[in-house]
Formats: structure tokens, C-alpha cells, sequence
């Protein structure tokens, strides 16, 4: 593959990842600016979240690859110019979740367009290479709020890190305004003509993949809630386990770009899946501090996978329908993200934190035995 190509690939996930990781360290500067209401503090999140979200079903109907560098390379600078936007015209809330919702499609069209690229590609190596893509995400989402606490400290302007990055997305376009040549695109030789629309089997790896994104989800967002209101930690510390679970997710997929052709793709998920189910309840359950970091890191480091996994894997089985796999799956995906954690905090509020938050691992559980079972099965719907 062009250098240029996996470079700027590699550089457009790690700027979505920062526009994504720093939305919510945002939030509060951006309430207080416009004096929002504690049940509006969450609108940008919500209007990101949605034009992610639209970004999976557009690439589903329109990823081509003979197309890439027009699809990067247009929302590259759509990414920019709204960047720029909510810098320039600040003034108005309105606006903002406007140009946000346009972050968000755009981001996410290049985090789907990049994942659909390298599926094509990298036909032998796939999940190892999609769950390389991720890792540069995970940077740019940990390195994103670093930028905004040194814009917050030396300055109350909030949007000015959009200005910074409206310039960074300008800088990418640079790298996909030249095409894709033909010969670097190897499209998989064993082309599948089974529609992933029409099968069964599909439909299970995207609910797989929806609660797969709802448990990674739901554990950044609740244990340090959890490690608070049940664990008598201080807010402070249990911040840090966030952080500590994505360096961890980061090393895992690292490791697995690095080892993952050289195993069973469905046993590794099976695993991950299975393994980091007894690391989430390990985590709820005991109040040794040292086994909550160690369970933090090994469930962040399994569970890491999952997702460049099932996109792989839909891949592999759906060879001929790429963007239609990814687009769907991100979507789907999505609303996973969304949905499970608002359940575990309704369930929390029935039955109480200690207990509502065991459905994580329960739900991670409930994917390991799904996936056993199509591995036995293999068979298209």
C-alpha cells in the first residue's frame, strides 16, 4: 500500500479521535458560555453522536473504493471548514450543535471510509490492520482533552481549539487530494456475492456489535461512578481509571494488529469476550484497589479487539460488500454506545449501582456464547 495513503489513513483517525475526546472535556466550558440548563449540557454529545451515526448508514450506500480519495479528501475539508465555523460564529448554540453534527458526520465518514479502505486492502492481515486504525484513534481521543486543558488554562476561549483543529483537518485534505492508484488497491481475489442485507448471519454480528459498543461504553462511562458511590473513592482517583482503561485498550490493539493473523479470528473474540466478563464483574465485586487496576487493565487490553474484530470479521464473510459492512456495523454500533449506558443507569436506579452494573459483564458473557455459536454453525442466512 502507498505510504502516503496509510500516513494520511493513520492521521485522519487520529484527528476524528481528537475532535471525539475532546467533546467531553468541552462540555462545561461551553455550558457555562451560553448559561445552558443542566439537561442541555449534554446537546453536544447528542447532535456529534447523530452525525456519527449518519456517517455509518451514508457509507453504507456510498463507499466505493475506486472513489476513496474524493470521499476522504471532501469530508477532510468538511471536517476543517466546520471546525473553522464554530470558531468564527461562536455566538450562537444553535449554530454550534449545527456545525458539531457536521464534526461528527464528518468524522465519522473518515473513520468508515479508512476502515472500509484498509478492509479492502489488507485482505490477509484485516483485523490486525483495522485494529491499528484504532489505536491512532485512541491516541488522538487521549491526546485531544491535553489540548484543550492547556487551551482552558491560558486562555477562556474555548472555541479556539477548534480553530486548532480546522487547521489540522486542512493539513490532512493535503494527503488525500492525490487518487488512490488502481494497482495499490488488491480487492480481495475470493469475491463474495452474498448480500449482507438479505442474511441472518450479518444481522447477528451487528447486534453482536451493538452490545459490544454498548459494554465498552457503559465501563469507561460507569466505573468511576461506581468506584465512587460504592467503592468510597475519591472522584479524582477513579477519573484515572478511564485513562487507564484506554492506554490499556490502546496496548491491546497494538498487540493484536501486531499477533492477530496468526490466530482464529472467532477464537480471539470468543476469549476476549469471555476472559474480560470475568475482569468487568472482578472489578465490580472486589474493593482491593490493586485487583481493580490489575482488572482494568486486563479487561481494557481483551476487550479491546472486539470491535476491529467483528468489522474484520463481517469483512471476511461479506468480501464484495466492504462499505456496506462497515457502515452498518459503525451505525449500529453507535446506537449501542448511546443506549447501553442510559440502560445501565435506569437498571442501577431499580435494583441499585452495586447491581445494575453487573449487566456489562453480562452482556460480554451473552457475545462469547454468541459467538461460539456461529462458529459452530458458519453458515449465511
Amino acid at each position: 500500500m502507498d505510504k502516503r495513503v496509510k500516513f494520511a489513513s493513520y492521521f485522519a483517525m487520529f484527528t476524528f479521535g481528537m475532535a471525539n475526546g475532546s467533546l467531553g472535556p468541552l462540555l462545561i466550558p461551553i455550558a457555562d458560555f451560553f448559561k445552558l440548563e443542566v439537561a442541555q449540557v449534554g446537546y453536544p454529545v447528542v447532535f456529534s453522536s447523530m452525525g456519527f451515526f449518519t456517517a455509518g448508514i451514508f457509507t453504507s450506500f456510498v463507499w466505493n473504493i475506486r472513489r476513496a480519495s474524493f470521499i476522504l479528501f471532501f469530508f477532510s475539508l468538511s471536517l476543517s471548514a466546520a471546525s473553522f465555523c464554530i470558531f468564527f460564529l461562536h455566538t450562537s448554540i444553535k449554530i454550534i450543535l449545527i456545525f458539531l453534527f457536521l464534526i461528527g458526520l464528518s468524522g465519522g465518514m473518515l473513520h468508515c471510509g479508512t476502515n472500509s479502505l484498509f478492509a479492502e486492502i489488507f485482505v490477509k492481515k484485516r483485523a490486525g490492520y483495522l485494529s491499528l486504525l484504532l489505536v491512532f484513534f485512541g491516541l488522538g481521543a487521549f491526546l485531544g482533552p491535553l489540548v484543550v486543558g492547556a487551551i482552558l488554562t491560558f486562555s477562556v476561549g474555548w472555541y479556539i481549539f477548534y480553530f486548532f483543529l480546522g487547521t489540522v483537518a486542512l493539513s490532512l485534505s493535503f494527503f488525500f487530494k492525490k487518487d488512490i492508484k488502481p494497482e495499490v488497491v488488491r480487492i480481495n481475489e475470493h469475491f463474495s456475492r452474498h448480500r449482507p442485507a438479505l442474511s441472518l448471519f450479518f444481522w447477528v454480528i451487528a447486534l453482536v456489535n451493538f452490545l459490544a459498543m454498548g459494554v465498552q461504553s457503559s465501563y469507561h462511562s460507569w466505573i468511576p461512578f461506581f468506584l465512587t458511590r460504592a467503592r468510597d473513592i475519591s472522584p479524582a482517583v477513579a477519573s484515572y481509571s478511564v485513562s487507564l482503561f484506554w492506554i490499556s485498550m490502546m496496548g491491546g490493539r497494538a498487540l493484536f494488529a501486531r499477533f492477530s493473523h496468526k490466530v482464529d479470528l472467532y477464537i480471539s473474540l470468543i476469549f476476549a469476550t469471555g476472559c474480560s466478563a470475568l475482569f468487568f464483574t472482578l472489578s465490580f465485586l472486589t474493593a482491593e484497589i490493586l485487583l481493580i487496576v490489575l482488572s482494568l487493565i486486563f479487561s481494557g487490553m481483551l476487550f479491546s479487539f472486539v470491535s476491529p474484530g467483528l468489522r474484520a470479521l463481517g469483512g471476511n464473510i461479506f468480501s464484495g460488500h466492504i462499505g456496506f459492512v462497515i457502515g452498518i456495523l459503525t451505525g449500529i454500533g453507535s446506537v449501542g454506545s448511546t443506549f447501553l449506558p442510559w440502560f445501565v443507569g435506569w437498571l442501577s436506579q431499580e435494583i441499585g449501582i452495586t447491581w445494575g452494573v453487573l449487566v456489562i459483564p453480562f452482556f460480554s458473557g451473552l457475545i462469547s456464547v454468541v459467538l461460539f455459536k456461529m462458529r459452530s454453525s458458519q453458515k449465511i442466512g
